[in-house]
């Protein structure tokens, strides 16, 4: 089942990410448009429609650039995502070292199989629940820098994480 996210993110009293803007992470700071470099933010929040999208993955709800997945439409076609290749996309990503090894450790809690559909969304619904432990923290860091590396996940850096974790276990 998919359902078009405009309509649903409207009932939640937001609105659809934008699209066809490239994402390109930002490492250690960013420059304003007068050049002066800013350090990232120590502490990230979500912003409101990025709080909307953590409650979906709470729900077992998988978001993809304007389509809103349902769990079972997700599980036909998710292959778990091997902690090596996991390792690679937070790296890609812009993550540290350091970080990369929080995230895998923080999705992959079984250890097992590399990471499921369900530690997936799982532990992007901890970014709401559980915002300021280590783990949702470096998350929402990883998430912030994927755009503008303000303090505040916008929905477009979440969706940017949540499509790149999901189209690697949609295989």
């Amino acid at each position: 089942m998919s359902i078009n996210v405009l309509g649903a993110l409207r009932a939640w009293g937001t609105t659809a990410p934008s699209s066809g803007a490239q994402v390109t992470p930002l490492l250690e700071s960013q420059a304003d448009d007068s050049g002066a470099v800013s350090a990232p933010a120590s502490s990230v929040t979500l912003s409101a429609e990025a709080r909307v999208l953590a409650r979906f993955a709470e729900r077992g709800l998988g978001m993809s650039v304007h389509v809103l997945n349902a769990p079972r439409e997700l599980s036909d076609k998710f292959v778990p995502i091997p902690r090596d290749e996991l390792e690679a996309l937070f790296t890609r990503m812009g993550a540290r070292p350091e970080e990369v090894q929080e995230l895998v450790e923080g999705f992959d809690v079984d250890s097992q199989h590399g990471l499921s559909q369900d530690e997936l969304l799982n532990g992007l619904a901890r970014t709401m629940k559980e915002g300021n432990t280590t783990f949702a923290q470096t998350l929402m860091r990883v998430m912030d820098r994927l755009d503008q590396a303000d303090g505040n996940v916008s929905q477009r850096e979440f969706v940017s994480l949540e499509t790149q974790l999901l189209s690697a276990g949609g295989r």
